[in-house]
Order: C-alpha cells, then sequence, then structure tokens
C-alpha cells in the first residue's frame, strides 16, 4: 500500500511537471528553413498563399496598424525566387482571413503552405500566429518590447542575445527573423520579418543572395538552415560600396555583417 501511495504521488508530480513545467512543444517541419526550397520556391501553381501587410487601417485586428512600404521591402526578391505564380493576399482579404482575430480562413485555403511578411505590429496574419499557442499550430518564437528594447521571445522565454535598443534600429542595423513550423491545419508556414523595416528587408536579401546562389539552393550556405528558427543582425558596410545605409551583398573591404544570433525552436 505504501509503495502505491508513493507511485501515485510520483505520477502526479510527472503529470504537473509535464503540463506547467516543461514548455509545450510545436510542430515543425522536417529540414526546418531548408524546406522553403520545396515548400514556396518549387511549390506547385497556386499551393502558397503569401500574405503581404495592407498600407491601410480598415480590416486590422487591434493592435495592428498599417505597414509601410519597406515592410513590402523582401517580397519582391523572394518572389523573384517562385518557380511557379502563386496567391499574393493582403492580411485584410476577408476571403482569405478573418479580421477579428487575424487567422487565416482554414476552411478555404485548408493546409495550404503559408508566407507571412512583415512583423505583428502590421501584419494581422504574423499577429495570430504569434497569439496562438505553438501546440495547436502557433509560432514558438515571438516578438517583444519593453518601450526602450526590441526583442524575440521563445516559449515566453527572452532571447538575450536579440535584445536590442529600438534607438538603434535603422539604416544600418537591424535584426530579423526566419521560422518555419505547421499550422493547426497542417499546413506549412514560413514567417519572415525584421525588428524594423530595414530587418524585414535585410531577411529578403539573406535568403536570396545568401540561402540562393545564382538560383540554385545552397542550405550550407546558412549555418544552421535545418533549424525551424534562424535569427540574424544585419550591419551595414564599413566600407564603400557596401556603406550604403541598405542591405546587400556588394562585396568589398567591409561587406555588410550578418551574424547568427539564434538558431532553434
Amino acid at each position: 500500500m505504501k509503495m502505491n501511495k508513493w507511485v501515485s504521488v510520483i505520477s502526479i508530480a510527472v503529470l504537473i511537471y509535464t503540463l506547467f513545467i516543461v514548455p509545450a512543444s510545436a510542430t515543425f517541419i522536417s529540414g526546418g528553413i531548408t524546406s522553403f526550397d520545396i515548400s514556396v520556391k518549387g511549390g506547385a501553381v497556386n499551393s502558397v498563399y503569401v500574405f503581404v501587410p495592407d498600407t491601410g487601417t480598415t480590416g486590422k485586428v487591434s493592435g495592428v496598424g498599417a505597414a509601410s512600404a519597406i515592410d513590402w521591402s523582401s517580397i519582391g526578391y523572394l518572389l523573384s525566387l517562385f518557380d511557379n505564380p502563386q496567391r499574393i493576399v493582403k492580411d485584410t482579404d476577408t476571403t482569405y482571413v478573418d479580421t477579428s482575430t487575424g487567422s487565416p480562413l482554414f476552411a478555404t485555403i485548408g493546409a495550404a503552405t503559408i508566407l507571412a511578411f512583415a512583423g505583428p505590429g502590421v501584419n494581422n496574419v504574423v499577429h495570430y500566429f504569434e497569439t496562438v499557442d505553438p501546440t495547436i499550430g502557433g509560432a514558438t518564437v515571438r516578438y517583444g518590447t519593453d518601450g526602450t528594447n526590441a526583442y524575440w521571445t521563445v516559449y515566453g522565454s527572452k532571447i538575450t542575445a536579440t535584445s536590442t535598443a529600438l534607438s538603434s534600429l535603422g539604416n544600418t542595423l537591424d535584426l530579423f527573423v526566419i521560422e518555419a513550423f505547421t499550422d493547426g491545419a497542417g499546413g506549412r508556414v514560413y514567417i519572415i520579418y525584421g525588428l524594423g523595416g530595414f530587418g524585414t528587408m535585410a531577411a529578403g536579401v539573406f535568403i536570396r543572395f545568401n540561402f540562393y546562389q545564382y538560383g540554385t539552393v545552397d542550405p550550407g550556405s546558412i549555418t544552421g538552415a535545418t533549424a525551424n528558427t534562424l535569427i540574424y543582425k544585419w550591419t551595414d558596410g564599413t566600407s564603400a560600396p557596401a556603406n550604403n545605409k541598405f542591405p546587400d551583398f556588394s562585396g568589398g573591404a567591409g561587406p555588410d555583417g550578418w551574424s547568427l544570433l539564434y538558431s532553434g525552436p
């Protein structure tokens, strides 16, 4: 009897630990970010929904504002990689988005692949994935700010290496995240954005000219690319022609810097 009692106590303790202490796991994609090559670049015609941020405020979820031109900056770089035509959808399009929550209308798009640009402050769909629990299709890595610094969290814990003064973000320095996971409908989701607009632009440049060389995927060129999340810091070059206040791979004696800050779930 005593042994059974202790077994029960231990079982309850393990259950509590599992439910409340161990972070819940999201469902990830085999190959992590390298799966972009098959799911997005090589996706069948109209199998990818590219959710872009509306530059207006009508139809935005509470807390989500209008996008600016720079928030669209990554799109051109990546659309140039697509092997086939895909669906380009504004985040306020009620045919495909529930504008009360920002959720894609899964009854309409099914388990399609989703590619979403720009941060949760301007894109309804990104906002949605950063509010949904990871165990039912939400992102594990999410934007955070204390009003002075911006950063990302993973399972609610700050990724300290990403904490950056908001005042320092701009045309010479920014950070960006690239994420890959599955949503509640079983579709693949890829989210790309920066702490600021130049970070979003830098993400597109990075994927186009570092992940892909002359149009051919080269996963080996990205450290940790099989991870589900990568966070990089971009800094403008120190010498001409790279010190142009613009993310690029122009080379020279002092090229732009691309520093890996986080690789993980």
